[in-house]
């Protein structure tokens, strides 16, 4: 596994494994969530710590973040199978799907904060953001020699396991919402109707 300058990335599967599209793209619009809250006394607890690693791995490559990576999977599949151009199957995107997501973010970037924090102690998770904040190739070689570098890539695989489930527990509601409220209107307008026609039981009610 390449450790330096991705490590980040690697710990970022796309939320567009809800629709099958897993291509890298165009960065989301900033969602508006809250800051990682404190404890009384003020200092930040273990939650909040691993809340404030996800956002910073997120920050350090918007594009392939969970929300950048659906943009851009929707984008494509939406110009795959309809007659759509890829400016207005963005536009539909953007419009129709994206502000769904943007608008329940915060409740999945908890979910994966609860991973990190079952997976990593405070102080590793600590240490996991100072290498976030210094991505310099010198840094992520010495990380890579490091028991917690170590560790980090022992608990990758789970933790990206883990990370996929969370993301369609989240993102199917989502993603039904989505087609139920805008799916008659992309047929009209040449989607595919077997992309919209969701299966059986795929959506909780």
């Amino acid at each position: 596994m390449r450790v330096a300058g991705g490590w980040a990335r690697a710990a970022l599967p796309a939320l567009a494994l809800l629709l099958g599209c897993a291509a890298p793209g165009h960065a989301a619009e900033p969602n508006p969530t809250s800051p990682p809250q404190a404890s009384p006394d003020g200092t930040a607890t273990p939650q909040a710590d691993a809340l404030a690693l996800v956002r910073q791995m997120a920050e350090r490559d918007p594009s392939r973040s969970f929300l950048g990576s659906f943009r851009t999977g929707m984008i494509n599949t939406l110009v795959e199978r309809s007659k759509l151009t890829p400016q207005q199957a963005t536009r539909v995107v953007d419009e129709d799907f994206m502000p769904i997501y943007q608008a329940h973010f915060g409740e999945f970037e908890t979910k994966l904060a609860a991973i990190w924090a079952k997976h990593f102690t405070p102080a590793e998770i600590t240490g996991l953001r100072d290498i976030v904040k210094d991505p310099s190739p010198q840094h992520q070689e010495i990380f890579k020699g490091t028991s917690l570098g170590r560790k980090f890539v022992g608990e990758l695989p789970e933790i990206n396991h883990e990370t996929a489930l969370a993301a369609r527990e989240w993102g199917t509601p989502l993603t039904c919402t989505a087609f139920e409220q805008h799916g008659p209107d992309l047929v009209k307008m040449g989607v595919d109707p077997a992309l919209v026609r969701l299966p059986p039981g795929a959506c909780p009610h």
